[in-house]
């Protein structure tokens, strides 16, 4: 097979064995998850995140699938800041299903970003995508406790409670807060972690963080056994990132030199080769093979070696600062929020002087709405001068609206409604995930009453979801999906189908929830 290796030749920026040591600041991820993608970290173009694996008889062993992913700052949150937490939670003992993760100010200086109402705004916008991200997954994998597991999955991580909304116990956030689906928390408390050293992880940009990732599995083999190079395929590479998978080499050529050439500087990579290969479908590939570098070796001594794991240890412990806010920021008024900063933003941009803006946003907000909306589709050739004109028609709100700006506004509106519709249901149907162990176990009561008080429609019920049970022994369902499944036939079979005949009543979800529930579904 022909070799390239363009990148072996590269000037290295190699830095002291001191320098490493100082940057050497320890995050401990899961490995359960992190081979599959959950965002998109190219900002250009589109990849379909979609994965199976089947095994020598042909039956599927292997789901993984992401609807609507989040993008490159998705990822950057989801590595540095919730994966942060979740860290910090499991050095203390252990992982809570709803934490803390601060203020939006907060994680704007963690990321290292200007703190402006742009980038609070864009932080929301990525976690929001981030809690939206719909994950189908099927994966068999190894506990912490050496026992065999499965991660059998159909619905987003978690949900994003931000500050001023309300936390389950019916306080107000006083922050933004996250709170893990219950069997994606059950997963990272039973997963195995690996160490990465969190700073360089931060400083990298998202296709080389990726790299890193992926490539820490196998580069930590290679210096364990003591081999001269850490392989993957390229394929695989831009499979699990994911990033547009190319067929020419010069296309691959310039691809990877942006995202090898952090890693050669930092020397976390000696040098890099490429050999030409075929892949199982007969298309081309190339086979990457990295040398480790003095950045990958002093990594692996301080994870593994006795006294480098005990100043990680040390240093992982030391409880995260916040920054507590000067005495003036204490007594100030409450910063506006981003959605009256863009509204203010505009009302500037008509030639409104800002004082004036701020008022009228925060008093007038519903009118001023409607004014900037149709004010581009107005006759304004006939304003002597279009800034008190705009002013005057928000402050006395009796000017017709231009049927365009009507059109517009009622489309909104419906959007609007649409997307409050969504939101309400989300957060229903993660209520109902949240409570359904109790739930089910609730079911398996009444099931038994019916067996001991009719045992004839029982028996007539085991019938009917005989052949339910039987598919899900042959996918090996999970005893929880199973249950679950039963549940629904219940209801519909003793509520529905068979109420005249035999008038036993079965609760569903929702009346369990509505009589029996402690803390039942309110909509906000």
């Amino acid at each position: 097979m022909r070799k390239a290796n363009p990148e072996a030749v590269e000037p290295q920026l190699v830095p002291s064995e001191e320098t490493e040591l100082a940057r050497v600041v320890p995050i401990r991820t899961e490995t359960t998850l992190t081979r599959y993608p959950v965002h998109k970290i190219a900002k250009r173009g589109s990849v379909r995140i979609k994965q199976t694996k089947q095994n020598e008889r042909g039956k599927t062993v292997t789901t993984w699938e992401v609807k609507h992913p989040s993008g490159p700052l998705g990822y950057k949150v989801d590595t540095l800041i919730i994966n942060r937490r979740i860290d910090e939670m499991r050095t203390g003992g252990e992982i809570r299903q709803l934490f803390k993760v601060g203020s939006l100010r907060d994680i704007c200086e963690e990321l290292g970003v200007t703190v402006s109402g742009k980038t609070a705004n864009a932080i929301k916008e990525a976690i929001r995508e981030n809690a939206g991200a719909l994950i189908t997954a099927k994966i068999e994998y190894r506990g912490n406790d050496g026992t065999e597991r499965e991660f059998e999955f159909t619905t987003t991580r978690y949900t994003v409670i931000f500050t001023g909304e309300k936390l389950p116990n019916e306080k107000k956030a006083d922050a933004v807060y996250i709170e893990l689906h219950p069997r994606y928390h059950e997963m990272l408390k039973h997963s195995k972690t690996r160490p990465l050293d969190y700073e360089y992880l931060k400083a990298l940009p998202p296709s080389a963080q990726r790299l890193y990732e992926l490539l820490s599995f196998a580069m930590f083999g290679t210096l364990k056994h003591d081999r001269s190079n850490a392989q993957m395929l390229y394929s695989e590479f831009c499979q699990s990132a994911p990033l547009t998978r190319y067929h020419e080499w010069e296309q691959v050529k310039k691809q990877l030199y942006k995202i090898h050439q952090p890693h050669k500087q930092s020397g976390y990579i000696k040098a890099v080769e490429f050999e030409e290969t075929r892949d199982e479908r007969g298309s081309i590939d190339w086979v990457m093979k990295y040398t480790p570098g003095r950045k990958a070796k002093h990594e692996f001594r301080q994870f593994t070696t006795r006294e480098g794991k005990r100043e990680l240890e040390q240093r992982a412990q030391t409880p995260r600062l916040v920054p507590a806010p000067a005495e003036d920021e204490q007594t100030a008024a409450p910063p506006i929020s981003t959605e009256d900063a863009a509204i203010i933003a505009q009302l500037v941009a008509h030639n409104i002087t800002e004082a004036k803006a701020r008022e009228l946003a925060m008093h007038r907000r519903e009118a001023t709405e409607r004014e900037l909306e149709a004010f581009p589709h107005r006759d304004r050739a006939k304003m002597k001068d279009p800034a008190a004109w705009l002013i005057k028609a928000i402050e006395s709100g009796n000017y017709s609206q231009p049927a365009k700006a009507e059109e517009k506004r009622a489309k909104r509106e419906a959007e609007k409604k649409a997307e409050e519709n969504r939101r309400i249901e989300e957060i229903r149907q993660n209520h109902r995930q949240r409570f359904l162990p109790k739930y089910l176990k609730h079911v398996r009561e009444e099931l038994a009453r019916i067996e001991r008080e009719h045992a004839e429609a029982f028996e007539q019920f085991n019938e009917f979801v005989k052949e339910e049970r039987e598919k899900a022994e042959r996918m090996k369902v999970s005893k929880l999906r199973v249950e679950e499944i039963i549940s629904f036939h219940a209801d519909w079979f003793f509520n529905d189908a068979y109420w005249r005949k035999f008038q036993i009543p079965f609760t569903s979800f929702w009346e369990w929830d509505e009589k029996k529930n402690p803390t039942p579904f309110k909509q906000a």
